[in-house]
């Protein structure tokens, strides 16, 4: 109470005492500050490199992941057979025959045309920067048909692909 402090033990039902403030003031010897906010920056530091090493690790996981292009078994066997086919064109039917849609009708073997090359286009662009990698060409006798082949220049670049993928 005020300058005043008032113990009583319980426990040995003993009497109050009664202290005064400043009596404990001039008795006691002075050790520090009783509480002192520690202002460790080493915590800080320590974190801030943990957090740093994982996001650098996340990083690399993901350009690693980003470099590796995966082609499914069609892309692949479409993109062999354009590499061997090299000078020659594979037309519209031939091209149905590899990508296992002949027997569908015209407006699905379209769209699966698209599909397939648009993917493969994407993915060549986003690992090798070839833009429109496999080209279409209308065919001269018959312009419902088109011819497909791969763009010059690029046949290095397709062959490592296809033998860095081997299964």
């Amino acid at each position: 109470s005020n300058d005043t402090i008032l113990y009583y033990n319980q426990l040995n039902k003993g009497p109050v005492k009664i202290i005064a403030v400043n009596t404990l003031f001039k008795k006691a010897t002075y050790v520090g500050k009783f509480y002192e906010e520690e202002h460790s920056y080493f915590i800080i530091l320590v974190t801030a490199s943990i957090s740093f090493v994982i996001l650098l690790v996340l990083l690399l996981m993901k350009k690693r992941t980003k470099n590796q292009l995966k082609l499914d078994e069609v892309e692949r066997r479409l993109l062999e057979n354009l590499y061997k086919s090299k000078d020659q064109m594979i037309n519209t039917n031939d091209l149905n025959d590899l990508l296992d849609c002949a027997n569908k009708s015209q407006e699905n073997q379209r769209r699966i045309r698209y599909v397939i090359l648009n993917q493969i286009n994407q993915k060549l662009e986003s690992h090798l920067q070839i833009k429109n990698a496999i080209e279409r060409t209308p065919s001269e006798e018959d312009k419902r048909i088109f011819n497909y082949h791969l763009k010059r220049g690029i046949e290095e670049k397709i062959e490592s692909i296809l033998s860095n993928e081997k299964p």
